[in-house]
């Protein structure tokens, strides 16, 4: 009967070809369904995902391969399993910027032939971070297919998040609506699609569960403290929130820290705990002002009971409580309870063999692995890992790991892999780096060899990762390559995604020419090697040419139909759907963005200018005389460009009377001075000298070595000030 054959051999219709479908299905038996109709959507807020909406003549299964035309063995494998007329499923784990072709196929009853449809993914934007990843090809990396870490634009500022990459370095998924949060705080895939966040410093934003479309699933209540470092969820299930508490001891008041654990189910606090019982106890030292830097916590299962650990960086501790009596049962750091030793059991000093400082760490039974900051005189970063025995209360330092011009003083993570390695999470970033140009990265280490199997680190050095884990969510994001799972159904539905493959050969439109004839299109009867071809756009006689011998005019793919194109030019004789006639097209996902369109107040850039909303009403502007003051906050270069756009430039101040006129619009605002082409020669944005200042006192300094532009009414109306140039500022434009 022509249907490829089944993995399991049966033949379903007795007639000595085993069929694809499973016996005990009645369904299975029967004409092959037809696709009528595929509808792409791209996905509204992951630029790695689309919507497929599928329509059928008759109920079948489905399956959906998706491969990367630039990278065919790139495949992500989605089914529907149920038998429907009509499927809407997303495809999951493509890669921005990316064109795929996507197979469809009934596989229950079977298709005859695959159904393809293009689909091209959206750019996901210059905030998430992209990442190189190299490989030593002399060792075997293991663990998880992918890595989650968070992110922060740091230097710059913008808004934190959290991305999913492959082993390769691809994005795989990412979501960009964390609040600025600071760079500090964790990240988890929790499976079934389900990702956490929580931590940050000082914020007032309690954890929460997102889902693979961007969704906030759950959002921990707020208990009413600073947050601090760390949220996530514990293996009991329960939302672990860490907060800055006040402790007070003798009349000495300082930052501690709390923790509370709660139901996700009920909203109410199941745990919790206040450093100011181990302050009382004598457990930990009172101190001022944040003396401990609580930065990780965990809860940790043992036979005899629940511990809790928390990581004290400016300590250079780590404590276990008893999750039942709240008492700590030990404290490993300096005037702690374990004597420190190297593994052939030879003392080392405290400088040695404890922490100085730490951040992300695992503690699993006996074995405890440390990110070691190396803060109090080391001056280098290492991976640790401690045999802790209580029995005689010694901690055995079983091997450290570190590399040259490693050292980061306030981030980064260490967890463990399977088959014994480790990932650490080397969270730099060019700003705050002991060593400039250093970038944010992910590393996979053989402790016995001492060898990077896998590093992944992120393209831009203004990029921070604080901690990071590997992690298996092939349940959510099917891909080939990654997944033995989805490389054995590939494998089963090999018969059906290619059937020529397989030996089956049918001719779909009856035009006299089989698919695997050379038919490349066999559902439009008009088009089959020999016809003639016709100007059309379409490639009607199968040789390779769009409307061959026709005079062509340059098109370029427009996705949203505004007009205008993107891309490399292609050539036909007509402008077929999906093209236009023109190029410049600064978003091809939006139908009101295009070249000669008229700005709007919008926050997108609607004529295609390279600037976003230009508009003096658009930034809180008013026009005073020759000046016009806008109260909305930018970056310098952002305001440059505005005021020309606005048909001005940055004010240039000249004399104490126009210094007066600028100063009277309020606020601190960017002026035109800056000292961007040489240190401490300052000009105005038009390159003429300053030659007319009125700094305030101590003023310009170049704080940090990074002020190079001008702002006025700082400390008292009137006073120029030196910041940062993308610090966020009204502005001052010159008519």
């Amino acid at each position: 009967d022509g249907w490829p054959d089944d993995a399991d051999g049966v033949d379903v219709d007795v007639d000595g070809i085993a069929d694809v479908c499973d016996p005990e299905i009645d369904a299975c038996a029967g004409t092959w369904p037809e696709v009528l109709a595929v509808e792409v959507t791209l996905h509204a807020n992951v630029a790695t995902a689309a919507h497929l909406d599928v329509t059928l003549d008759t109920p079948a299964s489905l399956a959906v391969a998706c491969a990367r035309d630039d990278e065919p063995t790139d495949v992500v494998l989605v089914e529907s399993p149920d038998a429907l007329d009509h499927h809407t499923l997303t495809v999951y784990g493509l890669v921005p910027s990316a064109s795929y072709t996507c197979e469809v196929v009934t596989v229950c009853p079977s298709s005859a032939a695959p159904y393809p449809v293009q689909v091209v993914t959206r750019p996901a934007g210059d905030a998430i971070p992209t990442a190189t990843v190299t490989v030593d090809p002399t060792i075997a990396t293991t663990g998880p297919p992918f890595l989650l870490s968070n992110y922060d634009p740091f230097c710059t500022g913008g808004t934190p998040g959290m991305v999913l990459y492959d082993l390769n370095g691809e994005i795989r998924w990412y979501y960009d609506g964390i609040p600025d949060i600071d760079n500090a705080f964790e990240t988890q895939y929790l499976g079934d699609g389900l990702f956490s966040w929580g931590g940050g410093y000082y914020n007032s934003d309690p954890p929460e569960i997102i889902t693979l479309d961007g969704d906030v699933a759950y959002r921990a209540p707020s208990p009413g403290r600073l947050f601090h470092h760390d949220g996530k969820v514990l293996y009991d299930g329960t939302m672990m929130v860490m907060t800055i508490e006040t402790n007070n001891v003798g009349g000495r008041r300082w930052d501690g820290f709390g923790l509370y654990y709660y139901d996700m189910d009920t909203d109410t606090v199941a745990w919790s705990y206040s450093s100011q019982r181990a302050a009382m106890a004598g457990d930990l030292p009172p101190g001022s002002g944040d003396p401990w830097h609580a930065n990780w916590s965990d809860l940790i299962p043992y036979d005899t009971g629940d511990r809790v650990a928390v990581s004290l960086c400016n300590l250079g501790d780590i404590i276990a409580i008893d999750k039942a009596t709240k008492d700590v049962v030990w404290r490993l750091g300096d005037d702690g309870d374990f004597f420190v030793q190297d593994a052939d059991g030879n003392p080392l000093s405290d400088f040695d063999g404890f922490s100085q400082c730490q951040h992300g760490l695992e503690l699993v039974g006996d074995r405890l692995l440390v990110y070691d900051n190396g803060n109090f005189g080391r001056g280098y970063t290492r991976i640790t890992e401690y045999l802790l025995d209580e029995s005689t209360w010694t901690a055995t330092l079983l091997w450290t790991w570190t590399e040259p011009v490693f050292y980061e003083s306030i981030w980064g993570d260490a967890d463990y892999l399977p088959g014994g390695h480790v990932l650490a999470t080397m969270a730099h970033v060019d700003c705050w780096a002991a060593y400039p140009g250093d970038h944010s990265s992910s590393v996979e280490i053989d402790p016995v060899t001492g060898k990077v199997p896998w590093r992944l680190e992120m393209d831009d050095p203004n990029d921070a990762n604080y901690r990071s884990e590997r992690v298996n969510a092939c349940d959510a994001f099917p891909l080939a390559g990654f997944c033995p799972e989805v490389d054995a159904r590939l494998a089963e539905l090999a018969p059906l995604l290619d059937p020529c493959g397989a030996g089956v050969d049918v001719d779909l439109d009856g035009d006299g020419v089989s698919m695997c004839s050379g038919d490349c299109n066999d559902r439009d009867a008009t088009v089959f090697p020999g016809a003639v071809d016709a100007c059309d756009g379409v490639d009607d006689d199968c040789d390779g040419v769009r409307d061959g011998g026709f005079p062509a005019v340059p098109i370029w793919v427009d996705r949203d139909g505004d007009g205008f194109g993107v891309g490399a030019a292609d050539a036909a004789c007509v402008v077929p759907d999906g093209f236009a006639g023109a190029d410049g097209d600064c978003d091809d996902y939006d139908v009101f963005a295009w070249p000669g369109n008229p700005e709007t107040c919008n926050g997108s850039d609607d004529n295609c200018d390279g600037l976003v909303d230009e508009l003096p009403v658009c930034y809180g502007c008013t026009t005073v005389g020759d000046y016009i003051g806008c109260s909305d906050p930018v970056s310098w270069a952002s305001a440059a460009d505005l005021c020309v756009a606005f048909g001005a430039s940055l004010a240039s101040i000249e004399d104490a009377a126009s210094n007066s006129a600028v100063a009277a619009f309020g606020g601190e605002r960017w002026i035109g001075a800056n000292d961007l082409t040489s240190e401490g020669s300052w000009r105005w944005a038009d390159e003429s000298p300053v030659s007319f200042s009125q700094w305030y006192s101590g003023e310009p300094n170049d704080y940090g070595g990074n002020e190079d532009c001008a702002g006025i009414n700082f400390g008292a109306t009137g006073y120029w000030n030196d910041y940062t140039c993308s610090t966020g500022l009204g502005f001052v434009c010159e008519l």
